[in-house]
């Protein structure tokens, strides 16, 4: 597997790449052109693992002076339950420390199980809950971790 970090100027193939995952991950998906305009921002980067030239998942992290916020991790189906969501997290902490980050903040469905115990067992503490935080009317849980 090998990972690239994209930020301003992510290849628009890439972006699409990104974009095809978040159709399989998410209900609201991210455009193609929302996913080009955050890295534009400067301030968002997008953690890809590819396997024979195919983006198989991705992280979408934001820092801003020395905190950090991951903003979407997703897996290509086809590579589910196989660690790739963890080793993603965990490159995702690795860049935001790396970059200067001494804590990072996420939010997650209420019903997403799977990915809350990934969060808790690499550290995550819920610090709050959002009520209708989510178009569908779904309540996130904030959480965050010290770098």
């Amino acid at each position: 597997m090998i990972y690239e970090c994209y930020g301003a100027g992510i290849p628009y193939d890439k972006a699409c790449m990104i974009a095809e995952i978040e159709k399989e991950s998410f209900p609201e998906p991210w455009s193609v052109s929302s996913i080009t305009a955050g890295a534009e921002s400067g301030f968002v980067s997008y953690i890809v693992p590819f396997e024979c030239g195919c983006a198989v998942g991705f992280s979408c992290v934001q820092h801003i002076l020395d905190e950090g916020e991951i903003l979407r991790i997703a897996v290509r189906s086809s590579y589910r339950s196989r660690g790739l969501g963890r080793d993603i997290l965990r490159r995702s902490l690795e860049y935001l420390k790396e970059s200067g980050c001494v804590c990072t903040f996420l939010e997650v469905r209420e019903q997403n199980h799977n990915a809350l115990k990934l969060y808790r067992s690499e550290g995550f503490e819920q610090i709050g809950i959002r009520k209708n935080y989510y178009e569908n009317g779904d309540t996130a849980l904030t959480m965050k971790r010290i770098l």
